[in-house]
C-alpha cells in the first residue's frame, strides 16, 4: 500500500495521510473478514497482498467499496 514513505510536508497533513492510511488498511482488513465469514474460513488464512490483487474486492457493485470511497473521498477533500 506504499505506506512506508510519507509524502506530505506539513504536520497537519502528515496527520492527515497517516490516518487514511489506517483507515484504508482497516477497511480493507474488513471486506477480508466479510470474505471469510462468507466462505467459512479463518480470515488470518487470507493474504492481505493478495487481496490487494483481486479486482473482485474492488468491485463498484460492492457496498463496501462505495463505502470506502466515500470516507476515503471525505478524508482527503481541501475542505477537511
Amino acid at each position: 500500500m506504499q505506506m512506508d514513505i510519507l509524502r506530505c510536508k506539513t504536520p497537519e497533513l502528515v496527520r492527515k495521510e497517516v490516518w487514511t492510511h489506517i483507515l484504508a488498511y482497516n477497511l480493507i482488513r474488513t471486506i477480508m473478514a466479510k470474505a471469510a465469514v462468507q466462505h467459512d474460513i479463518q480470515p488470518r488464512t487470507i493474504s492481505f497482498k493478495g487481496s490487494l490483487t483481486n479486482p473482485k474486492i474492488f468491485s463498484s457493485r460492492s457496498s463496501t467499496f462505495r463505502g470506502i470511497v466515500v470516507v476515503l473521498s471525505a478524508c482527503t477533500s481541501t475542505g477537511s
